[in-house]
């Protein structure tokens, strides 16, 4: 969906350029009284922040329960989306920023620039995977 969303895919483009501006576009920012984290949000996605940087400051989207993760970024053309069938959740959880950092290591030194050029990028602690439940 989010590829569709910033391009056309097999003739089909859901949001004309000027919509994906006005629908990206901060609406708020600030401790997240649900989450209990610093977030930010435009209408309906949620944008790039310090422990969520997707792949720079014009990319969008919305993590998820167990941390799965959705987003576009239309200056590099990507859109990105990973869902996982063993839910870990918490700060613990790095899989998806692993996978977006191995698509990239030059997007997260971009990143740290554009949305906290003063503070250095949090180093996620590596969870050990849990041996599968067997019945």
């Amino acid at each position: 969906m989010y590829a569709s969303v910033i391009g056309e895919v097999d003739g089909v483009r859901l949001l004309t350029p000027e919509t994906l501006a006005s629908a990206t576009r901060e609406q708020a920012d600030g401790k997240d009284q649900v989450l209990v984290a610093p977030s930010r949000f435009s209408s309906g996605y949620q944008l790039p922040t310090e422990d969520n940087p997707m792949t720079g400051p014009d990319s969008f989207g919305h993590t998820g329960r167990g941390g799965s993760l959705g987003f576009a970024d239309p200056e590099y053309g990507i859109a990105f989306g990973y869902m996982m069938n063993h839910v870990i959740g918490g700060a613990d959880d790095v899989r998806a920023s692993l996978l977006v950092d191995a698509g990239g290591g030059h997007w997260s030194n971009r990143t740290r620039v554009a949305i906290r050029p003063d503070r250095p990028r949090r180093t996620p602690r590596r969870t050990r995977p849990r041996e599968p439940v067997t019945q």
